[in-house]
Order: C-alpha cells, then sequence, then structure tokens
C-alpha cells in the first residue's frame, strides 16, 4: 500500500451509519371480579376503592401488538 493511498485513508472522517430500531409492545392481560360491594366503591370513589382494596389479579391472556420500525441517527 502506498504512503499515499493510506495517508487518503486516515483523513476520510466516517460518518455514524444510520440504523433501524425496533420496539415490540406486549401486551399482558389480568383481571380481577369486583364484588357488588367493591364495585359500588370503585363507582363511588376511585381513589379510596384503590386505598381500601388490594385485588389479587389473576393472569387471563397476552397479546403481541404491532411491531414499530423506525431510522435513528
Amino acid at each position: 500500500m502506498s504512503l499515499i493511498f493510506f495517508s487518503y485513508i486516515c483523513s476520510i472522517k466516517f460518518l455514524p451509519m444510520a440504523k433501524l430500531q425496533k420496539t415490540e409492545s406486549d401486551f399482558r392481560y389480568y383481571e380481577y371480579e369486583l364484588s357488588d360491594t367493591e364495585l359500588e366503591l370503585y363507582q363511588e370513589d376511585k381513589d379510596r376503592f384503590w386505598e381500601e382494596v388490594d385485588p389479587e389479579w389473576e393472569y387471563v391472556n397476552d397479546h403481541q401488538g404491532q411491531d414499530e420500525i423506525e431510522l435513528i441517527d
């Protein structure tokens, strides 16, 4: 390799390469069955409901959402 070519290669400023970024969305669904009293409390005052009730959530399903791909610099 000639000295001139080597000097040329060293003088080139490399630009960062463009990238694609993929974002995957997964949804997990949980349910909690409300008693009549809990339902009334929830409908009347949601803040008080969350203070008084500590639900034991039951997993019911999951679903993969639509993937998003975007160009980033």
